[in-house]
């Protein structure tokens, strides 16, 4: 995550160079555009949502052992939109992040163990109209406000090895290795709202670099999507 944000800071740096190295004005009115971005997403509920539900999974006594919560990962994202004018657009984007998971794991010197997972994978489509504010004739920010549909697989994992007493025939008890596994997965899907920030430098009338923060929030579960991107588009 740091590398990353010194790579947007780096890029911002240089596309601040580029406005006063170019005298070249973009024309914005009817303007179609398209473009791609590649950042991160970071999931900030998920991870204590998550982790009750691992526990509610672990078979009793098997509580002390290690949590793992990754709550963020890459992100990729394809856009298009409609440009106006210098003032406000239409957009549609698609977003994939990647999926956050969350596990624990215990065992002992006998062999036995208990493990468990959680997943979270989704896809977002999002349609926002965004409202721009000209800092020069290259540079705008930009906030966006939108809504749009999402769809996500909730996996559910278990595992468990452990002994428990067998009575054999002669009325003597020994103890008899067990193992379980379990696996479950839950297709949701449903509406989602978005907000966002960002900035545009226009390069050469036709080029966007974009750098650009969104929060969207699906409805049906307990976390939101934060992204943090850096990308290039095309004015037509």
């Amino acid at each position: 995550m740091n590398n990353f944000k010194t790579t947007v800071k780096t890029s911002l740096f240089s596309s601040l160079i580029f406005t006063f190295a170019t005298n070249t004005s973009a024309d914005f009115a009817n303007r179609k555009y398209i473009g791609a971005t590649l950042g991160e997403t970071s999931y900030p509920q998920f991870c204590s949502s998550a982790n009750p539900r691992i526990k509610s999974q672990i078979p009793q006594g098997s509580t002390d052992g290690r949590f793992h919560c990754n709550s963020s990962g890459s992100t990729v994202k394809f856009y298009g939109g409609l440009r106006w004018n210098r003032y406000l657009a239409l957009e549609i984007s698609y977003l994939k992040p990647s999926a956050a998971q969350s596990s624990f794991y215990t065992n002992n010197e006998n062999g036995e163990y208990a493990k468990a997972a959680y997943q979270v994978e989704t896809h977002l489509l999002t349609a926002f109209l965004l409202g721009f504010y000209p800092i020069n004739s290259n540079i705008n920010m930009f906030a966006r406000v939108g809504a749009g549909a999402w769809r996500g697989k909730l996996s559910e994992q278990q595992s468990a090895q452990f002994y428990i007493p067998q009575q054999l025939s002669n009325g003597q008890f020994t103890a008899q290795l067990q193992t379980l596994d379990k696996d479950k997965s839950q297709n949701h899907k449903g509406p989602h709202w978005g907000v966002g920030v960002g900035m545009n430098y226009v390069y050469r009338s036709h080029w966007i670099w974009r750098l650009e923060w969104e929060k969207l929030e699906p409805t049906g579960v307990d976390f939101n999507a934060e992204t943090l991107s850096l990308g290039l588009g095309r004015l037509f």
